[in-house]
């Protein structure tokens, strides 16, 4: 895959992480909708824990999975180990032909199944309210309605006046009041560092409740233990983000798309590095030396001069015609999966790659590696 820039097309929805990915980078959010680089966009380990969270906490409300006669520990313990092989076997069906690691060893991972494992059990064997003559309880999963009864959780809500959707994590009513609270997996944050980085996230989901049920709701969020952390908010700052989302939206689809500009806090980790022309061209001028070894910002590419048998793994040794990670000139990029089908004189692109010294990097299980 060479370096090409990305198709600029209607957009017709917009969500959340769409447009935020559009307000750092022009080119970020039109790359992510260009079909021909889908294969960048792969799922990571916070992403599947929090999946898994999601998918427990869904059953544990509902009482949908329980079998008859079995106990919450032991619901608990079929599910997750059922939801983590599905999550792993995700992870390694994204990323082949890397070596993948086991989810013991994700970040998060004994935390996250912990405090769940002390909380869900409980809960999946509670009474659940019945909602219906027969004494059947109703569980809502799917298109948000007004009229449809509470709780729902992995709700879609869309606001056609404005183009933008959302999917709410769980929508409930406390009290008669509407409340909506969205599970983060990750913890080693603090309440207030929390609600600074998921605000604008919060807001926008706030927005979308509120046109579709004309009410604002409480915000909440929700941490593996059960905690839950409460966020603050004046209708005016959610109508605020909604405002700005869809001003960028309208501005995009008249045309009014600005130019990339590459910086270390637009470009870091961003999955299309090993394409963007304008990344690789202005590489030297967005970072410093010491950033220069940050993964988040690691690239090489060059053309395959040879390819160095290791054993388990290969080496390939490049020439890599300007300055990257690596200074212009022979770049050796090691700890390659020998499935990858490399050839001498293929052009190579990889992304996330761990500097060893002036000349030389090696890959990870997650570095992306193009070859053209």
């Amino acid at each position: 895959m060479p370096l090409v820039e990305p198709q600029i097309g209607y957009v017709e929805w917009l969500s959340y992480s769409a447009w935020k990915a559009g307000e750092t980078c022009h080119w970020r959010f039109a790359y992510a909708r260009d079909s021909r680089f889908d294969s960048l966009r792969r799922p990571n380990q916070y992403s599947l824990l929090g999946t898994v969270r999601h998918k427990l906490e869904e059953e544990a409300q509902s009482g949908k999975t329980l079998k008859a006669g079995e106990s919450g520990e032991l619901w608990f313990s079929r599910r997750w180990e059922e939801l983590i092989s599905n999550a792993e076997a995700k992870l390694a069906d994204a990323w082949s032909p890397a070596r993948t690691p086991r989810a013991v060893h994700w970040p998060n991972y004994w935390e996250v199944r912990i405090h769940l494992e002390d909380r869900l059990p409980r809960l999946i064997t509670e009474p659940k309210p019945a909602d219906s003559e027969d004494g059947t309880h109703k569980w809502v999963v799917g298109l948000a309605l007004p009229d449809s009864p509470m709780p729902a959780v992995e709700r879609e809500i869309r606001d056609s006046d404005h183009g933008l959707y959302g999917i709410v994590d769980r929508l409930e009513e406390r009290e008669g009041l509407l409340v909506l609270v969205d599970f983060k997996s990750m913890t080693s944050s603090g309440p207030e560092d929390l609600l600074a980085r998921h605000r604008d996230q919060m807001l926008f989901y706030a927005g979308l409740v509120h046109h579709e049920y004309g009410e604002w709701p409480a915000v909440k969020i929700s941490i593996p233990d059960g905690t839950e952390i409460t966020l603050d908010y004046e209708a005016s700052e959610a109508e605020s983000i909604v405002s700005r989302a869809t001003q960028f939206r309208d501005d995009w689809n008249t045309g009014k798309v600005s130019p990339p500009s590459p910086s270390a806090d637009s470009c870091q980790w961003c999955p299309f590095q090993v394409v963007c022309p304008e990344y690789q061209s202005e590489f030297t001028q967005i970072l410093d030396t010491e950033q220069q070894l940050g993964r988040g910002f690691a690239v090489v590419d060059g053309v395959v001069e040879r390819i160095v048998d290791q054993g388990d793994f290969l080496t390939a040794v490049l020439h890599q015609p300007r300055n990257l990670t690596c200074p212009e000139g022979t770049v050796e990029l090691a700890q390659l999966a020998k499935e990858l089908d490399l050839k001498v004189g293929q052009a190579v692109s990889a992304s996330r790659v761990y500097a060893r010294s002036p000349q030389a990097v090696a890959a990870g299980w997650d570095t992306i590696v193009v070859l053209a």
